[in-house]
């Protein structure tokens, strides 16, 4: 087996590893949008039984799922951009030891993805549904509940959050271009 045969099947293992992140990222936002949801019309349904624990679940439970649920995403994330930025400099091995260009999926994405980061939408749909929750949550906590503490703290976490993931998110796709 020659060195181009070992550097196929290298590419061929580290694409199967992107296809499966991104399979895995899909799912990850799927099972989060369906447990926020749950969590969501499971507070409304009690609006009318107690409110202050619909309070509680729209003000703590469901920004601290999102919170989860981003981070988790955001590994995988991580984990494909790695994979990519391998398989980017494997494209270019394979394609000198052969002396032609054979490959060139991941030199046409590095090449062709969006500079505006600020903007991606997993990112901007966990953060807004943790933010917005704490908004609506804030007005059926419990009167004894240091309610301003609660709200400024969540507000505060999906803000810095925000900010946080835009910038590794970034340094990322800077790392893993050319």
């Amino acid at each position: 087996m020659g060195n181009l045969d070992i550097l196929f099947k290298e590419y061929d293992a580290l694409r199967a590893e992107v296809l499966a992140g991104l399979q895995s990222r899909n799912t990850i936002v799927s099972i989060g949008l369906a447990a926020l949801g749950v969590m969501w019309t499971g507070a409304v349904g009690l609006r009318e039984h107690d409110s202050g624990i619909m309070g509680l679940v729209l003000a703590l439970g469901v920004p601290g799922v999102a919170m989860c649920f981003l981070w988790v995403w955001y590994g995988e994330y991580k984990r494909v951009q790695n994979a990519g930025a391998f398989l980017y400099d494997l494209e270019s091995k394979i394609n000198t030891e052969a002396k032609k260009v054979l490959l060139t999926r991941e030199t046409m994405m590095r090449n062709r993805r969006a500079r505006l980061h600020l903007l991606d939408p997993i990112v901007i749909l966990f953060c807004l549904t943790g933010y917005l929750s704490v908004l609506a949550g804030e007005r059926y906590l419990p009167s004894d509940w240091p309610r301003q503490l609660v709200v400024r703290w969540w507000r505060a976490t999906f803000i810095g959050a925000y900010v946080y993931m835009v910038y590794r998110i970034g340094r990322l796709r800077k790392k893993t271009r050319p």
